[in-house]
């Protein structure tokens, strides 16, 4: 279901389905997926609600 929801078209699931690959065992088996989603972000009040979030958990 994260992975569904991660290749949405609708931004804030996607943002939602990239948060919840960076759980747990997730952010190994999907870091490349979760880097590339939040490179094609839009900046400012346009990217998801809670990217800040995703790219917290990338850097960990």
């Amino acid at each position: 279901m994260l992975l569904r929801a991660a290749h949405s078209d609708v931004l804030p699931l996607q943002g939602e389905g990239a948060l919840g690959l960076t759980h747990d065992d997730l952010t190994d088996q999907h870091r490349d997926l979760v880097r590339a989603l939040v490179a094609s972000w839009p900046g400012g009040e346009d990217e998801p609600e809670r990217a800040w979030l995703v790219r917290h958990a990338l850097r960990a």
